[in-house]
């Protein structure tokens, strides 16, 4: 792997996952609106039972039975028909199924992940490295900022701490190394919907971070690795949010 195709990479894994987490929030807009439609379709019936009942007889004291004044039901449903045959109606050319949108969306997400046909990877990165940077300069920041706290609190060596570094380098090389055989093999694409691949991908890079932290507990003391638990901070997440993934290999054109 030479520095230059390096260079010229982009973290695919992390624009997934930012894909992923804008359709989780279509979905849950979606979800928000069914909810409020049946919210609306329960309150019309409540007003429906409410006039209903507003008609229905009664008996009075003296055993007579009268009708309360309100509106026939019959006359409310003759409104209501006639208040939706003056509704304009949309044209089927204008109308969109739920289906439609999903599909809609998705081919929206693989246009936006994948490479044009024309677009050179230079243009590819101008595109999205800028969101990526973006996107990972919080929690780095706030991660470094506490893996400096705690180890000042734990009392890490400085020979600890370079033995930490250049554990956490080893294992972001390998997580690298890992995604771009994954986008070269085709088990992460944004064409396609490989869920076999991804997973099989997801267990590789579970078994870098797994092995990273046990090794972590044989450079530093139980005490200290206790006081880094208690403390919630995570030595995988840590190691997730620094690996270089503005260095990964674009996708390739479709």
């Amino acid at each position: 792997m030479t520095d230059e195709p390096r260079r010229l990479a982009l973290p695919l894994l992390v624009v997934v996952g930012l894909a992923s987490s804008v359709a989780a929030g279509w979905l849950y807009l979606e979800n928000t609106t069914l909810r409020q439609e049946l919210s609306e379709s329960q309150q019309q019936d409540a007003v429906a039972d409410t006039t209903n009942r507003a008609s229905v007889a009664e008996t009075s004291l003296d055993g007579e039975t009268t009708v309360r004044k309100g509106p026939r039901a019959d006359s409310l449903f003759a409104g209501l028909a006639r208040a939706s045959r003056e509704q304009p109606a949309l044209s089927e050319t204008d109308s969109e199924t739920r289906e439609q949108r999903r599909l809609r969306r998705r081919d929206e997400i693989r246009a936006f992940l994948g490479r044009g046909d024309d677009e050179s990877i230079d243009e590819y990165r101008q595109r999205l490295v800028p969101l990526i940077e973006g996107g990972l300069m919080v929690p780095r920041t706030r991660m470094a900022e506490l893996r400096t706290e705690l180890e000042e609190a734990a009392e890490v060596s400085d020979d600890q701490r370079e033995q930490l570094d250049q554990l956490f380098a080893d294992a972001s090389q390998e997580a690298l190394e890992l995604t771009n055989a994954a986008i070269a093999s085709g088990d992460l694409t944004p064409y396609d919907t490989n869920w076999s691949g991804a997973l099989s991908f997801a267990g590789g890079l579970g078994s870098i971070l797994d092995g990273a932290e046990g090794q972590i507990g044989s450079i530093l003391t139980p005490e200290q690795m206790a006081l880094f638990r208690d403390r919630g901070f995570v030595w995988g997440e840590y190691i997730g949010v620094n690996v270089p993934w503005e260095q990964l290999y674009p996708p390739p054109r479709r």
